[in-house]
């Protein structure tokens, strides 16, 4: 894999890997909110290395 960030210290988790976890959180918040109305926030967390 590629490093395409060169301050990266470490991959922990792959795309895949993240991309199925995504997948799974999507399928039990179908599951738990079915039929309910949903409203999505979206934030940006900016972080500045010290």
């Amino acid at each position: 894999m590629q490093n395409i960030h060169e301050d990266v210290g470490e991959i922990l988790f792959s795309e895949e890997q993240l991309n199925e976890k995504c997948r799974e959180l999507a399928r039990k918040i179908d599951e738990e909110y079915a039929g309910a109305e949903l409203v999505i926030v979206k934030s940006k967390i900016l972080c500045k290395s010290s």
